[in-house]
């Protein structure tokens, strides 16, 4: 009946979702080392950004593939695709963890950088944390731990949503204040 909203909605949420890979390729770069070069843990930044874009991006175009063929094959298949799919997108978690971890690790050892306060670096290892309970779903068939259950859900997704918004906020306020800077340094060089 929903067949095609919903892969409607999956192929946007794909489109939009790919949209992870600029961000954290822009907060990669961001991770510089005492040179002004992109930090070890800038390169895990980034590289953990591309391959949580991609299950990001790849996920839902999966779901949108299932309400494409649903109705037209076997239901077991469409039920295979769409919990195969669950599987990959929430048990690959250790990539976003290691991405997260690294931006932790620069936060809170980095001393000289002045982009993020020490509680972002916290907040990265506990939700990068949060995030090793979803091992749990494909054993789970119902409760909090399971996939739609309200930890390995809801607390997830808001806990990431909230990290996400949180880091954009001082990455944002650091691109401005250089942009700042840049407009006085060139106002003074005329």
């Amino acid at each position: 009946k929903y067949q095609s909203q919903i892969a409607i909605g999956n192929v946007g949420a794909a489109t939009v979702g790919i949209l992870y890979l600029p961000w954290a390729c822009l907060l990669g770069s961001m991770l510089r080392d005492e040179n002004g070069s992109i930090s070890v843990l800038g390169l895990i930044e980034i590289t953990g950004g591309a391959l949580t874009a991609w299950i990001i991006a790849m996920a839902p175009a999966m779901w949108a593939a299932c309400a494409i063929f649903s109705g037209s094959i076997d239901p077991e298949l469409i039920k295979f695709a769409h919990v195969l799919t669950w599987c990959v997108f929430d048990t690959t978690y250790m990539v976003t963890t290691v991405e997260m971890f690294a931006l932790g690790l620069y936060i809170v050892l980095h001393k000289k950088q002045t982009i993020f306060p020490k509680w972002c670096g916290w907040l990265s290892f506990i939700v990068g944390y949060m995030f090793m309970l979803l091992v749990l779903i494909p054993f789970i068939d119902g409760g909090p731990f399971a996939v739609g259950g309200v930890v390995n859900f809801w607390l997830q997704m808001v806990g990431w949503l909230g990290w996400m918004s949180c880091i954009t906020f001082y990455m944002m306020k650091s691109l401005r204040s250089r942009a700042e800077v840049a407009q006085l340094r060139t106002a003074h060089s005329y």
